[in-house]
């Protein structure tokens, strides 16, 4: 599939996702990280140029021994052709310091209903290097996290009771 750079580059899909991973992490000290809650978000995504649009129901699991997962279902549209997603990836992490984390060392797992286009998945959602992965950074507000990049606030995720 012939992706244009307009959508390689666009809004920085693959940094979406690695966002909410990070939605599980309370505010840390020097005590070990510990997690009380999973989280979950409906995250919707459009590029008019491109012919992208996602709607999109996102899970995260945190685990104490550094690793979780983050699972993304949803429908996806690349011009004009529908596509199911349901696939998680799973990762490990590192703390780097207060509230900022590196997230990697990536594995995907696809689910039978999943017959999104990689290439698709990859330009607009999600893509990352396993062995360098990404930072993020996360703040916890009552029932929630709000998920940023490096630069800027993307999303809250809430908590499950």
């Amino acid at each position: 599939m012939n992706l244009s750079r307009n959508a390689l580059l666009g809004w920085g899909g693959g940094v979406i996702l690695l966002l909410l991973v990070v939605g599980l992490f309370s505010k840390l000290t020097s005590r070990p990280v510990r997690f009380d809650h999973d989280c979950s978000t409906m995250l919707s995504l459009r590029d008019q140029r491109a012919g992208f649009s996602a709607t999109l129901n996102v899970y995260v699991n945190m685990q104490s021994e550094r690793n979780g997962y983050v699972d993304l279902n949803g429908e996806i549209n690349y011009k004009d052709k529908k596509y199911t997603l349901a696939r998680a990836w799973k990762f490990n992490y590192i703390e780097d310091k207060k509230d900022t984390y590196l997230i990697k060392n990536f594995r995907v797992v696809k689910r039978a209903s999943d017959n999104a286009d990689d290439s698709v998945v990859s330009a607009f959602i999600f893509n990352v290097d396993s062995e360098i992965g990404r930072y993020m950074k996360i703040k916890r507000f009552n029932n929630a996290y709000l998920i940023s990049n490096l630069y800027s606030p993307l999303t809250l995720c809430t908590f499950h009771p």
